[in-house]
């Protein structure tokens, strides 16, 4: 079971400039994954025309929020033009941060991650991660994992010796291989040895996030809903992939992107199929 650990609480409101405003089709807040929603085909940057699209949606009277499994540092890199403008959900929901202060942290105990970790260790086809709120680790033993890590995914990532020299929590844990059917192969094992107290999601071509049960996009949207005032029925989120299975069924406006999982299709009555997350912001703009 997940722990909440301490978080500041923090008081926000739904105005912008002094006044509240009717955001488009009563739409208050827009959650996008990154991997496979946002950055298509690869992208390693987010499309500039977004940077414009979040300030007016912001002008509209509605919040962006970068949803995705990576950690906080690096959406703040990629969303740099407007870091300090949007919100953030970060590690797959396991953290959240607004105006760069912990909005919600949700840990693993540290037993468990632990006990993830010697699994993963174990296992030569992978590599392991484990995040920190502002920075992730890994072994130093694996220096091109790390350089893959900094210099082509963009994350601030800590080389250790061992995890004693993990001196925080654990949000979630993290395994990595170059072949997608090393993943494959490996994720039953963890599934039926941790299932009962974890899940094993896909994240993205190369990656599988070991985290609580009760933890996910959806359940943190929730959290961001009680704490903004926002209704469920006035949020819209994109995403592509299992990970964001419970924030689409969650909102009330979901996207799947056309190049996403077929299977998310049938999610719930609501989802819209759509081939660009800038081109559908520009529609919903012009409302």
């Amino acid at each position: 079971m997940a722990q909440f650990c301490p978080a500041p609480r923090i008081h926000t409101t739904s105005t912008h400039n002094g006044e509240t405003h009717m955001a488009m089709n009563g739409i208050r807040l827009i959650a996008a994954d990154l991997d496979g929603t946002l950055l298509l085909d690869g992208a390693r940057e987010v499309p500039d025309e977004v940077f414009d699209q979040i300030r007016g949606l912001a002008a509209s009277g509605v919040r962006f929020l970068a949803a995705s499994g990576r950690q906080y540092y690096n959406l703040r890199r990629l969303f740099a033009p407007v870091a300090d403008d949007i919100l953030y959900l970060c590690e797959n929901g396991s953290l959240v941060m607004l105006d760069d202060e912990v909005l919600l942290k949700r840990c693993m105990p540290r037993d468990l991650g632990e006990e993830v970790c010697r699994a993963i260790m174990a296992d030569p086809r992978l590599e392991l991660l484990v995040s920190g709120v502002h920075t992730n680790y890994a072994f130093a033993s694996s220096p091109a994992f790390i350089d893959h890590l900094v210099n082509e995914v963009g994350t601030r990532t800590t080389p250790i010796d061992s995890l004693d020299q993990i001196h925080e929590d654990f949000l979630k844990v993290s395994f990595y291989a170059k072949d997608p059917a090393d993943l494959d192969a490996a994720a039953p094992a963890f599934e039926e040895r941790f299932g009962d107290a974890l899940k094993v999601v896909v994240s993205g071509a190369s990656w599988f996030d070991v985290m609580c049960r009760g933890v996910d996009k959806g359940s943190a949207l929730a959290a961001i809903s009680g704490e903004l005032g926002i209704a469920a029925a006035d949020m819209a989120a994109f995403g592509d992939n299992f990970n964001d299975a419970e924030m689409l069924d969650y909102v009330g406006h979901p996207f799947l992107m056309e190049s996403g999982q077929p299977a998310l299709r049938g999610l719930n009555d609501r989802i819209e199929l759509v081939g660009s997350v800038p081109a559908k912001l520009t529609a919903l703009l012009a409302e």
